[in-house]
Order: structure tokens, then sequence, then C-alpha cells
């Protein structure tokens, strides 16, 4: 448990101060290439209220010059996301 909340803390470093390269994916798929967001980092961002493709923008920066089905890909787990927590 210790090890999972040091990696949350870590990776959330490494986005804030740009280190992307440095983030440990495990267990998720990549939705952004280029800042390495993952579903799992878009299902935290729903938890912690974000509701739309643009909240989830604001909070991660995520899909930002990504093309149209990226965008897409990401609304979709947005939505699952949503319907999953929040019904």
């Amino acid at each position: 448990m210790a090890d999972k909340a040091f990696h949350k803390t870590a990776n959330n470093y490494f986005r804030k101060t740009g280190q992307y390269e440095r983030i440990v994916v495990e267990g998720a798929r990549v939705v952004d290439d280029r800042l390495n967001i993952t579903d799992k980092d878009i299902e935290e961002a729903v938890l912690e209220g974000a509701q739309t493709l643009e909240e989830v923008q604001n909070k991660l920066k995520v899909g930002v010059g990504l093309s149209l089905s990226a965008l897409t890909e990401i609304e979709q787990l947005v939505r699952f996301y949503s319907e999953k927590y929040y019904g």
C-alpha cells in the first residue's frame, strides 16, 4: 500500500516538473504518449471530481495537441468512468 502511494506521489511530482519520461506506468494503458498519461490517471481525475473532457484536460493537460481520434478515446474514458462511479 505504501509503495502505491509513493509511486503516485512520485508520478505527480514528475508530471508537475515536466519529467514525463520518469513516470512509472504499471498495469495501465497510455493514452497520451507525450505526457505519459494513462487511463488510470483519467480514472483518478474523474474520482477527484472532473466529469467532462475539458475538466480532465485542465487537471492533467491531457490531449492538448492530439489527434481527434485520441481526444475521442479520452472523452470516452471520461464518460465511462463518470458513469461507473456516479451513475
